[in-house]
Parts: C-alpha cells; structure tokens; sequence
C-alpha cells in the first residue's frame, strides 16, 4: 500500500498448498485522516481483480453445505433392545441349563433293576407277615422294637417286665443291623451294579439259607426271629439307594413320605399355574418329570410290599411255619442263577451301561449344538445392529 489503503488477503488450503479466497479479498480504507500533504484522492483505491483457483475441496464443500443433512440414527434405542435381547437369550440358556441338570438328578432305573426292588419288597412283606403272625414279632422293620426297648426298660423298673423281654428287642435290633454289616462285607456300594466284583449271588444264597434256617427250628422262635430279622437287614442293605431315589425294601415309612412330598410338590406347582400344565416353563417340567418317575420307583415299591404281605397272610394260614420256605427258596434260587450266569449277565449290564452311556453323550452333544446355534444366533443379530 501508499499509505492510504491496505489490502487483506484470506489464504486457504485445500491439502497441497495455500491458495488465495477472491471473495475474502477485499481493499479497506485506512481508518486516520489523510496529512495536509497528502493529496486529496477522489475515490478509493481500486483493488484488481483476480481470476479465482477453486479447488475440489471447495467444491465438495459446497455440494456438501447445499445437499439437505440427513438424520442422525437414535442408536441408544438399538443398543437397548440388543442388551435386552442378550439378557433374555443369557436367561433362557440358563434356565435350559438348570432344566438339563434337574432332568440328569435322577435317572429312573433300569426295568430288570426295578423288578428285582420289587421282588425283594415283595419277599420283606411276605417274611414280616410270617413272622408276626407265628410268633408276634415284627422283624422287617425296627421302629417298633426300638420303642418296645424303651417300654420293656420302663416295666422292668416298675416290676411289671422282665430282663428277658429288654434283651430280646435289644437282640432283635443287633440281628438286623449284623444282616445289614454283612451286607456291607459283601456288597461295597450302596447302589445296584450287577456285573461287577460285589457278591449279589451270594448275598441273596445267604438270604435264602438264613429264612429256611429260621423255618427248620420251630421249637426255638427267638432265634427264629434274629435268623428272619438278620436276613432282612441284609436285604434292606442290597440297595439302600439308586439314581438319587432312596429304596427301602423292607420298610415303607420313608417310601410312603417321600410319596407324600413329591405328591405335594407337583400340586403347589399346578396350583401355582391355575391347573394348567401349559403354563410350566422348561424348569418346572424338568422338576415335574424328575418327580414323577421318582413315583414311578416308589409307588410300585410299596404297592409290591402290600402284595407281599397279602400273600403272606394268606399263605401263614395254609402252611404255618413253612410258608417262609417261599420266600426262602424264591432268593436262593435267583442268587444261585446270578453266580451261575454272572459273567453273562456281566457283559449284559455293561453293554447295556454302554448303550446308556452312549445316550447321555448324544443327549449332552444335542444340548451344546442348541447352546450354540443360539449364541451364533445372537452375534448375528448383534452384528446386524451394528451395520
């Protein structure tokens, strides 16, 4: 300038070098009164023009400033539905996981398994029967001998008992748990695995050999009674437990309890859903299922010791005595058969624990290719969120 104007020019860049805005060019008068010895101009001066560089970034600025702004997606209420999503699905697995773990709890017995519990129950009632009816003493069971101890002691001390009645509940109870004891030496697990080392064959053989010992000395019925009582806590010992279900197959008190709470059980659950079973999630039908074929054990089992004492009483009336020969010669004969047939009858049981074996690895593979495909599916679904 000469003093009089300045000229302020606006640079730009566009990536590769400076270039200069025509439109921010512009000539500005200086704003202090021109000196008396400067002439006086008659207009301003005048700036040239300059033929303007625009570049691509203007350009694409522009078409940018000009095109309509488009709006801007709401991606919280996306992000909420997908963690709801997830949340759901992460339940769902869950609850199908706790229904998986209810279902493997108890696994209902083999069908020759529950056959030979019911035999036995069956065989307990009889023998309780026979026993009470000749000489009035109960022998499957020592719920009530353990209470005739505590009276006995109490009429023995006022005089009305004697020590000969205290010592024969007491031994009564001792001959049970000897049965039981030598149960334990023979069999070392407390539940059913035919096929194995355990010694069922011979416990069921001594079984038999204790009844028709306790038959053939009539003129003895105390020792009678300890002979029955011991046979019966050595039964009572074969299987004290299966698959998460306890089994007692000389004595129904605790299988007519366990009857009445599962009972229980499943009609809080229908209550709770207005008696309709289409109501139930997959959690409550697994409870359900596991309930009922816990009954499915159960029931058959003290229905079969209802039998076994019908027959018994029935057959006491008949034959005396001799009626506990049935029973007796009923256990030898499946216990000779056993160790006869053993290693048969073993590579049966292991075949069949193979074929079992073999269904649970399918039922668990079926179980993490569902877990799967739903987790697939649910990172599919989050992926398309995200595009």
């Amino acid at each position: 300038t000469d003093g009089i104007g300045s000229t302020t020019k606006v640079f730009k860049t566009d990536g590769i070098g400076w270039l200069p805005d025509v439109q921010d060019t512009r000539c500005e008068v200086n704003p202090s009164p021109p000196s008396s010895s400067s002439p006086s101009l008659p207009k301003l001066l005048e700036c040239p023009q300059r033929s303007p560089r625009v570049s691509p970034s203007h350009v694409a600025i522009a078409a940018t400033q000009d095109a309509p702004v488009p709006p801007v997606p709401d991606h919280s209420k996306s992000a909420l539905a997908k963690r709801r999503s997830m949340s759901l699905l992460s339940s769902q697995s869950e609850t199908h996981i706790k229904a998986y773990q209810m279902r493997k709890s108890f696994t209902r017995p083999k069908n020759w398994v529950l056959l030979f519990g019911w035999f036995l129950a069956s065989c307990a009632g009889f023998v309780n029967t026979v026993t009470y009816l000749k000489w009035q003493m109960f022998v499957s069971h020592m719920t009530g001998t353990s209470t005739k101890i505590g009276m006995h002691l109490e009429g023995y001390d006022n005089g009305d008992n004697t020590h000969w009645e205290v010592c024969k509940a007491v031994g009564l109870v001792i001959a049970f748990v000897l049965g039981a004891f030598t149960c334990g030496l023979l069999i070392d697990k407390n539940q059913v695995h035919f096929g194995g080392k355990s010694w069922y064959g011979l416990a069921l053989v001594l079984n038999g050999v204790l009844l028709i010992t306790a038959t053939l000395l009539p003129e003895m019925p105390t020792t009678s009674c300890y002979l029955s009582a011991m046979a019966c806590g050595l039964q009572n010992a074969m299987c004290t437990s299966h698959f998460g279900a306890v089994v007692r197959t000389t004595h129904v008190t605790g299988t007519l309890t366990d009857i009445g709470s599962i009972l229980g059980r499943i009609a809080v659950m229908y209550i709770r859903k207005g008696c309709r079973g289409s109501r139930f999630n997959v959690l409550e039908k697994a409870e359900r299922g596991v309930d009922l074929r816990k009954l499915l054990v159960l029931l058959p089992m003290w229905i079969f010791f209802l039998l076994g004492t019908i027959f018994g009483a029935f057959a006491e009336r008949l034959l005396d005595k001799d009626a506990l020969f049935i029973p007796a010669f009923a256990t030898t004969f499946l216990g000779v058969v056993y160790m006869t047939l053993r290693q048969v009858l073993s590579d049966l049981f292991q075949r069949l624990e193979k074929q079992s074996l073999r269904e649970r690895l399918r039922e668990v593979h079926c179980a993490f290719a569902r877990a799967g495909t739903r987790i697939a599916e649910g990172e599919s679904d989050e992926l398309d969120e995200i595009d």
